[in-house]
């Protein structure tokens, strides 16, 4: 068995008179249209992009200054479970454990989980089967607007590689 465990954090140091969006933000919060001048006369003010209907809805989840969270990878190998055939189940995770990482970098965001289930078979020095499940749940839903483009979304994956 092989077992990877990591813990991380992120600091974004944010101005806080900028309006930042949030790792996998559908809605909008503190964001305005530009205000439109011709010759110095404001001919349309500002608006809030909530104010301008479908698609733009509130989310009043902001992004913070500090994220973390833990991921993770386990491997196990079975040389002989079958004859012929090395068979190797794998689980990776991740969980954000605190906060949220402003778009677009990569991060964490409280109550977002992700899991891999999968296995991989090698038949022979060039045959390959592999078979995966990737499930995305947590810190979504609700009118406030998900914080987890995932949510709704389950992955299934499967590869034949064959080496001659």
């Amino acid at each position: 068995m092989l077992g990877l465990v990591e813990f991380g954090g992120i600091y974004a140091d944010l101005n806080r008179e900028t309006a930042y969006l949030s790792s996998g933000q559908y809605g909008f919060s503190g964001y305005y249209t530009p205000v439109v001048k011709i010759l110095g006369i404001e001919l349309f003010p500002a608006r809030e992009f909530p104010d301008l209907g479908k698609p733009f809805v509130a989310d009043y989840k902001l992004p913070t200054r500090w994220s973390g969270g833990v991921q993770g990878l386990f491997v196990f190998e079975y040389p002989d479970l079958v004859d012929g055939v090395r068979i190797s189940p794998y689980v990776a995770f991740a969980s954000g454990l605190f906060g949220t990482t402003p778009a677009p970098l990569p991060g964490f965001t409280k109550g977002m989980n992700a899991i891999v289930l999968g296995t991989r078979a090698e038949f022979s020095q060039s045959l390959t089967v592999s078979l995966s499940y990737f499930k995305s749940f947590g810190a979504g839903g609700g009118p406030g607007g998900s914080r987890n483009p995932l949510i709704d979304r389950d992955f299934v994956g499967a590869t034949v590689t064959y080496q001659f």
